[in-house]
């Protein structure tokens, strides 16, 4: 099993400047502790800013795209062509959810929200009104896919 990786932030508003600040923080020495000294970006001020660490996500989206699965490195099941491009989806639900963001003929983005969802992720060519028709029958197809 892998080790678990963090990222490390120091958060906060400069004693100097007032202006907010969120800096990584990639030094070994300094990750150890709870907080540490920082330089505003601002304005260059030394503050002592407290830590705060999250563990990093692997993102199976870049591992997947070559139509593997990220983990055993098999083939995935649901995996066909358009225009020589990779079409792939790791179960059934993810396909759904690609025909339904596909074949829609608006997609209402909601304001302002900082939130990506599984769209965002998709190569442009999945995403393209020219290629709509042929990746629904594709996706469609894949979906019929047995045994």
């Amino acid at each position: 099993m892998e080790k678990q990786v963090y990222q490390y932030h120091a958060k906060g508003n400069c004693v100097l400047c007032e202006r907010w600040f969120n800096v990584e923080v990639t030094d070994e020495k300094k990750v150890s502790h709870k907080s540490t000294h920082i330089q505003c970006p601002h304005c260059g001020a030394v503050n002592q800013a407290e830590l705060h660490s999250k563990p990093v996500c692997r993102r199976y989206i870049m591992d997947t795209r070559d139509g593997r699965d990220p983990v055993f490195g098999m083939e995935l099941y649901f995996l066909d062509h358009v225009r020589g491009k990779l079409v792939w989806a790791v179960n059934r639900a993810h396909l759904n959810y690609l025909i339904s963001y596909v074949s829609a003929d608006l997609r209402v983005r909601r304001g302002n929200v900082p939130l990506k969802t599984a769209s965002h992720y998709l190569p442009v060519y999945m995403k393209e009104a020219k290629n709509r028709e042929q990746m629904v029958r594709i996706l469609t197809k894949l979906q019929h896919k047995t045994g």
